[in-house]
């Protein structure tokens, strides 16, 4: 068998801090569309974000080639066209319409973040407290239990971590993460876990 090359990133605290970070950005984004909405139309503004993030990742993807990923399916197909309708195209034009109608300050507390040197009331400080005690909450969550994992064969990307103890063929990707078609043993075990792909068990009430 190869050596991998192992992430040994934490999953959870790497993941919240890319979901900090995204929706800091996302916040962003809603005073600095304000201030452009007076030169377009909400309907040619949302065209224009998301024509720029497509070239972008576009341009990311052919400077950072990677094969991870596991390939679309044709069950993918109806999901990924609701998540383009909904979040690539209603939310966007609902977000712009909606901010003709609210100030940034608003906005922005919508978005989670508050920008712009708008003056802020009690009620606005009450909610990005409530945000900062759930994050503060969310981070320190230890969930821990005996759970089973039932046999399953599937692909998606992955490294080889106690849940990911499987063979591989020579024709798999060498290093990790990666993405090739494998099998699971049915496994019991007792680990601090969150809801993901492989921790979909029921909980017993006590």
């Amino acid at each position: 068998m190869s050596e991998r090359t192992a992430n040994t990133k934490s999953p959870a605290r790497y993941g919240a801090a890319l979901g900090l970070l995204a929706a800091a950005l996302f916040g962003i984004s809603a005073p600095l569309a304000k201030l452009l909405l007076g030169a377009l139309r909400p309907q040619l503004f949302a065209g224009l974000l998301y024509l720029g993030a497509g070239l972008g990742l576009s341009l990311f993807r052919a400077l950072h080639p990677r094969n991870a990923e596991s390939p679309l399916r044709r069950t993918d197909v109806l999901p990924l066209l609701a998540v383009v309708a909904f979040g690539g195209i209603a939310g966007p034009l609902l977000m712009l319409l909606g901010l003709l109608r609210v100030g940034a300050l608003t906005g922005s507390l919508l978005l989670n973040i508050v920008l712009c040197g708008e003056r802020i009331g009690v009620a606005d400080f009450g909610a990005m407290m409530a945000m900062a005690l759930g994050i503060g909450l969310l981070l320190r969550e230890r969930h821990a239990h005996q759970h089973a994992h039932k046999k399953v064969q599937h692909e998606h990307i992955h490294s080889n971590d106690a849940h990911h103890l499987h063979e591989h063929e020579p024709h798999d990707p060498p290093t990790e993460p990666h993405s090739h078609a494998h099998r699971h043993a049915p496994l019991t075990h007792d680990h601090p876990h969150m809801p993901d792909l492989h921790h979909r068990h029921r909980h017993e009430e006590r």
